[in-house]
């Protein structure tokens, strides 16, 4: 199997339940970069908190953050790409996110905005903390100030997330009141909606990543779980889904790996990839 290129989701697919890397993964993917094959992140999360993984594993990774949204070379390569939202679109859609009540989250460059504490502790999901956070030398600030928010989190945005219950209906009404708009939208996991610009999703990042190698398609191995991990599945000839993973991603996998706590992304690699059993 001739793979020059490699795309891994990390939430529920590179890191296990308890947000590490399996070592099982680590040593497949320090193989894998010994072979001369780039491995990328592609993750809803900020390019300075992925960089921790980058860490942990001891490779050098291209980085697809904010799903997408950002592309950066490495580590220390600088931005490849950015495809923020239009400043209107994102006003409105904050305006819109705030008067339903809803808590969500608005990415940025260098900084993240979450806006309405009282329902995040109503959910009790994603306990981020306010203030500057230090990832792997990179600072990184989460901004919780409503006036500050209502004052720049729709600017140069890469995505705003918002957060519910499980499938919760409210999403289905956004989707219809977003449809005006022309935005990427997808879900990193069931209590969750992501809003992009059109431009914005994994497949894209992972296109792009992809020419600026010169791979081809069929060249691509790429590993999810979820809904906004199907763009990149659609477009990489070697779509691997998590044992772990939803019905959508299943469906469309051409391998399925053993779930994301057994280490399945090192399992598929060893076995497909390097030829090891």
């Amino acid at each position: 199997m001739d793979i020059r290129l490699m795309a891994f989701d990390l939430d529920g697919t590179l890191l296990g339940s308890d947000k590490h890397v399996p070592e099982k993964n680590r040593r497949a993917l320090r193989k894998a970069a010994e072979k001369g094959i780039r491995l990328m992140l592609c993750s809803g999360r900020a390019f300075e908190v992925q960089l921790e993984y980058a860490d942990e594993i001891g490779v050098d990774f291209l980085f697809s953050s904010a799903n997408g949204a950002r592309i950066d070379a490495s580590r220390d390569g600088g931005i490849l790409r950015e495809t923020p939202l239009e400043t209107e679109t994102a006003r409105q859609i904050f305006q819109m996110l705030r008067d339903r009540g809803m808590y969500f989250m608005a990415y940025t460059r260098g900084r993240s905005y979450m806006y309405n504490i009282d329902e995040q502790k109503r959910l009790k999901k994603h306990h981020h903390a306010p203030g500057r956070h230090v990832y792997s030398g990179r600072e990184y600030e989460i901004v919780a100030d409503p006036e500050r928010i209502a004052a720049e989190c729709w600017k140069s945005t890469y995505k705003f997330i918002c957060f519910g219950e499980d499938y919760d209906p409210r999403f289905e009404e956004i989707r219809r009141d977003l449809a005006r708009f022309d935005l990427s939208l997808s879900s990193s996991w069931r209590d969750n909606l992501e809003i992009m610009h059109p431009q914005a999703d994994k497949g894209a990042a992972v296109r792009f990543a992809a020419e600026h190698l010169g791979v081809a398609p069929e060249q691509v191995m790429v590993f999810g779980d979820n809904s906004n991990d199907l763009p990149m599945f659609r477009y990489a000839g070697w779509p691997v889904a998590m044992g772990n993973g939803e019905k959508c991603a299943l469906d469309l996998a051409r391998i399925v790996a053993p779930d994301n706590d057994s280490g399945g992304v090192g399992a598929v690699i060893e076995k497909y990839v390097l030829g090891e059993e």
